[in-house]
């Protein structure tokens, strides 16, 4: 299994992700951690969300 990050589109038009997966402007996903999404972060299109835990209580 190849890891992701979760990402959120900060872009004003949509980012396509490796793989084939589209986001829309404001939309968060899971991306594949390689080059092509950590170039699109630099790139200031998408910026990395913190990992969240569906067992932590807010």
């Amino acid at each position: 299994m190849s890891q992701t990050i979760t990402v959120k589109n900060v872009a004003r038009g949509t980012v396509d992700l490796e793989g084939g997966r589209i986001l829309a402007p404001g939309e968060s996903g899971e991306a594949p951690d390689n080059d092509r999404t950590r170039a699109q972060i630099a790139s200031e299109l998408l910026v990395e969300m913190p990992a969240t835990n569906a067992g932590d209580a807010s």
